[in-house]
C-alpha cells in the first residue's frame, strides 16, 4: 500500500490561540470529520480555547497544550504526541513552533502553511493566500482530506 493510500486513523489537528480563530475553524473540523469518520481525531489546544470544543462532535479528544509554560512543557508535549502515533497532523496554528511539535511528535502527514519557514517540518506544505481564516482553515482540510482522494503535494492549492 502506497503513501497515499495508507488509511488515517489517528489525527491531531493544532488548533488556533484565539477564539474568534478557533469558531473560524469549525467548519473545516466537520469535514476532517466527515472525511475520517472512524479516525480518532484529537484537537491540541491551548486553555483558551479548548473548552469551545470539548463536547464537540468533530472530536473525539482534547488536549490542553499549556504553551506559555516554556519548554519542559514542549518537550512533554512532543513525547506526548509521540506515543499517539498520528498519521496525519492538521495545523491551524501557523506558528513555527506548531510545525515542530508536529514533526517532533512523529506525525507521518503534517499538513500546514509555509509561513515563518516551516516548510521543512511539513510533509505538505501550502503557500498561503489572502483569503479569510475560514477559507484558509478550509485549504488545510482538503490538503489532509486529499491523502485519500488525490496526491498531496507543496503545489499552491485554488482558492
Amino acid at each position: 500500500m502506497g503513501a497515499s493510500q495508507t488509511p488515517i486513523s489517528c489525527s491531531l489537528v493544532r488548533g488556533t490561540n484565539w477564539i474568534g480563530d478557533a469558531v473560524m475553524t469549525t467548519p473545516a473540523l466537520r469535514r476532517l470529520r466527515s472525511s475520517f469518520p472512524a479516525a480518532h481525531i484529537i484537537l491540541l489546544a491551548t486553555p483558551r480555547t479548548a473548552g469551545l470544543f470539548e463536547s464537540s462532535a468533530f472530536i473525539d479528544e482534547v488536549l490542553t497544550y499549556r504553551r506559555q509554560e516554556g519548554w519542559p512543557v514542549f518537550v512533554e508535549t512532543v513525547w506526548a504526541l509521540r506515543r499517539r502515533r498520528f498519521d496525519l497532523a492538521l495545523l491551524f496554528q501557523n506558528a513555527f513552533e506548531a510545525a515542530l511539535l508536529a514533526r517532533l511528535g512523529g506525525a507521518r502527514l503534517r499538513v500546514g502553511y509555509t509561513t515563518q519557514g516551516r516548510s521543512a517540518l511539513l510533509t505538505h506544505a501550502i503557500q498561503r493566500g489572502p483569503q479569510h481564516r475560514t477559507h484558509r482553515a478550509a485549504r488545510l482540510d482538503c490538503a489532509g482530506r486529499g491523502h485519500r482522494m488525490r496526491s498531496l503535494h507543496a503545489a499552491r492549492m485554488p482558492d
